[in-house]
C-alpha cells in the first residue's frame, strides 16, 4: 500500500476483476479459527481489523508479511487495560522493534508483551509473550511472512505453562489502493494440558484495505475458529479512518464475534507528527456483559 494512489484510477478493469477473484478465493480458505494474542493500538481503534494494513511499529503483529512495508527502523511502546467480561481484568504493556533497513535478507519485527489477567473460573495469570517476525517480497506485489511466538503463563496457584507457536502470512497488493491478506495463526496447534482461557489455538483470517483517497481508508477482516466451532461461526471486523487535520487521523470500527456473542464498537485517533506518532483507542462491548478496553502507544523512528 504505497503512496501511489494518484495513479490508481488508471488501473485496467481486468486488474480489478483479478483482485476480486483472488479475494474471493482467499475467503474460501477461511475455515474455523481462534484469536491471536493482542491487537495493535491503531487496529484496535478500527474494529480490530488490519491484516492488510501497514502502520509502522504494529503491522507485523497481525500479519508478519506486512513488515516488508515498514520504515527502516521503528520502535513502539504501548499500554492497554480493561475487562473483557465483568469481574475480570486485562492489563498489558510492551514494545515492538522493526528493522527494514536496505540490504537485509529479510525485514524483521520483534514484539514483547507483559500481561496480567484475571478470570472468573481461573486463578490470576501473569504472562510474558515474545513474537519474532520476518518477511520478504516474492514478487513485486506479493510478500510472505512467518513468525515464531513464545508464551509463558504463570498462574497465582503456582502452575506454569509454556507455549511455542508460529504464524504464516501473505500480503498481496494488486493495485496501489488495494491490499489483500491471508494469515494463519498458531499453526503448531495447542497443548491440551493448558487451561482453555490461556490456550493458544489455530485461527485463519483474511483481510482487505482500500484507499478511497489519501485521506480516507477502509479496512475489513474476517476470522473463523479452527477448533470447537462445528457451526463455523465467524468474527467480522470493519474500520474507517480519515484525516481530520494535517497531523490528526480519526477512526471508528465495528467488531462482531458471533462465536463469543460479543459486539464491539471502537474509536481512536492518531497524532501523526513528522517523527513522533501517538495513538489512542477505546472499545466497548454492547452485546454481552459490557466489557471494554482502552490503550495508548508512542511510535518513533530510530533515525
Amino acid at each position: 500500500m504505497h503512496d501511489a494512489y494518484h495513479t490508481a484510477m488508471n488501473a485496467k478493469p481486468s486488474q480489478i476483476f483479478f483482485a476480486i477473484i483472488v479475494y474471493l478465493a482467499m475467503i474460501s480458505f477461511s475455515i474455523r479459527s481462534y484469536a491471536q494474542y493482542i491487537t495493535g493500538t491503531v487496529a484496535s481503534g478500527a474494529g480490530r481489523a488490519g491484516r492488510a494494513s501497514t502502520e509502522d511499529g504494529e503491522q507485523f503483529i497481525l500479519n508478519p508479511a506486512t513488515v516488508v512495508d515498514a520504515s527502516p527502523a521503528v520502535g513502539e511502546f504501548f499500554y492497554a487495560s480493561g475487562s473483557e467480561l465483568p469481574g475480570e481484568k486485562d492489563q498489558y504493556y510492551g514494545l515492538t522493534v522493526t528493522d527494514n533497513s536496505p540490504g537485509l535478507l529479510f525485514a524483521g519485527g520483534y514484539l514483547y508483551v507483559h500481561r496480567y489477567r484475571t478470570f472468573q473460573n481461573l486463578p490470576s495469570v501473569r504472562e510474558d509473550y515474545h513474537q519474532l517476525s520476518m518477511g520478504q517480497f516474492i514478487t513485486t506485489h506479493i510478500s510472505l511472512g512467518a513468525a515464531v511466538t513464545y508464551l509463558r503463563s504463570v498462574l497465582s496457584n503456582g502452575n506454569d505453562y509454556i507455549q511455542w507457536n508460529g504464524h504464516l502470512g501473505v500480503l498481496y497488493n494488486p493495485l496501489p489502493y488495494l491490499g489483500l491478506a491471508f494469515v494463519s495463526y498458531n499453526d503448531f496447534g495447542h497443548l491440551k494440558n493448558v487451561p482453555a482461557e490461556i490456550q493458544e489455538r489455530n485461527e485463519l483470517a483474511i483481510g482487505a484495505t482500500y484507499l478511497f483517497s489519501d485521506d480516507f481508508r477502509l479496512r475489513t477482516d474476517i476470522l473463523e475458529y479452527q477448533e470447537d466451532n462445528p457451526k463455523h461461526f465467524n468474527e467480522y471486523q470493519f474500520g474507517f479512518e480519515s484525516k481530520v487535520e494535517p497531523l490528526l487521523w480519526a477512526r471508528i470500527g465495528y467488531d462482531r464475534n458471533v462465536y463469543l456473542n460479543q459486539t464491539y464498537w471502537t474509536a481512536g485517533f492518531t497524532f501523526n507528527g513528522p517523527r513522533l506518532k501517538a495513538d489512542y483507542y477505546f472499545q466497548k462491548d454492547v452485546a454481552s456483559g459490557g466489557g471494554y478496553m482502552q490503550g495508548v502507544d508512542l511510535r518513533l523512528p530510530f533515525w
